[in-house]
C-alpha cells in the first residue's frame, strides 16, 4: 500500500482525473445528443467555413467521450490529459477571439446547461477554462493516481520486472 507522498498523490490525483473525465463525457454526452445544435453553436463563432462545422459537430463530441473515457478508465492518462487540455486551450482561445471582435454569442459547451458561467460568452468562460486547463495539467503532472489502468499496467511491469531480477540473481547463485 502506497504511504506518505505517493499515497497524497493517488488522492489528489484520482479526483483531478475522474473530474475532468466528467466534465468532458457530460459535454460529450450533451453534444452527442444533439448534434444539429451543436453545429448551430459552432456556426455562430463565425471562423470556419461550413463543411468543416459539419465535421466538426460531429468529430468534437466523439473525441471529449473518447478522452472521457479514458481518464474515468485511468487508461493512459497522461496522453487523454494532454488531448483534453489541448482542446480547452483551442476553446479558450476561440473565446478570447470572441471577446476580441466583440460578438455576442451563448457558448454551446453544454448545451442549455451551464458548467460556472451564464449567459453570453465573457471573461468569465476565460476563467472557467483556465481552471479547467489546470486540471489537466495537474493529471499530466501527478499522473492517473493510483485507482486507474496506467497504475495497474505499471505495477504488473514492476512485479514482472523484479521476478526477473529475482530468477537472474538465483541463475548467478546457480553457476557460482
Amino acid at each position: 500500500m502506497a504511504s506518505g507522498p505517493g499515497l497524497i498523490r493517488s488522492v489528489v490525483a484520482t479526483p483531478l482525473r475522474l473530474a475532468a473525465a466528467g466534465v468532458f463525457g457530460f459535454a460529450a454526452f450533451i453534444k452527442i445528443g444533439d448534434p444539429q445544435a451543436f453545429g448551430l453553436s459552432i456556426q455562430t463563432f463565425d471562423f470556419m467555413p461550413d463543411h468543416l462545422v459539419h465535421v466538426s459537430a460531429f468529430a468534437i463530441p466523439w473525441i471529449e467521450m473518447a478522452v472521457g473515457v479514458l481518464l474515468v478508465l485511468g487508461a493512459w492518462s497522461r496522453a487523454a490529459a494532454l488531448v483534453y487540455t489541448a482542446m480547452l486551450a483551442s476553446f479558450t482561445l476561440l473565446v478570447y477571439v470572441t471577446l476580441e471582435r466583440g460578438l455576442s454569442i451563448e457558448c454551446g459547451c453544454f448545451g442549455k446547461l451551464k458548467l460556472m458561467c451564464d449567459g453570453t460568452i465573457s471573461s468569465c468562460n476565460l476563467v472557467q477554462n483556465g481552471l479547467l486547463m489546470g486540471i489537466g495539467g495537474l493529471v499530466m503532472l501527478l499522473g492517473p493516481g493510483r485507482w486507474s489502468v496506467d497504475d495497474l499496467v505499471r505495477r504488473a511491469r514492476l512485479g514482472e520486472s523484479r521476478l526477473r531480477q529475482t530468477q537472474l540473481g538465483e541463475t548467478q547463485l546457480g553457476e557460482a
